[in-house]
């Protein structure tokens, strides 16, 4: 059965590190499961940072809520991961 993972970070990935190269690493073996990775950062990744996250399949997206905090910033994180429709959360 197909799935999805939402894997959020609050992070900005400006450069080729540890926690991208975790997100990488968990989209590769997501995607030989059969299953579809979506990460989410807290701002866009540089053009380096999106070719390297390209190469392992992964769908990446700037989700600038994820670092606000309050009630607001939380309905709008849901409501736009809402859309992706995860089954799993990390």
């Amino acid at each position: 059965m197909p799935f999805t993972l939402l894997s959020v970070f609050d992070v900005s990935p400006r450069k080729i590190g540890g926690v991208e190269t975790l997100a990488a690493e968990l989209s590769r073996q997501i995607n030989a499961l059969g299953g579809r990775s979506v990460l989410a950062f807290r701002e866009k990744p540089t053009a380096a940072v999106a070719e390297f996250f390209a190469g392992c399949g992964a769908e990446v997206f700037a989700v600038p809520e994820i670092s606000a905090r309050g009630v607001t910033a939380a309905l709008a994180f849901f409501s736009w991961s809402g859309e992706r429709k995860p089954i799993a959360w990390i």
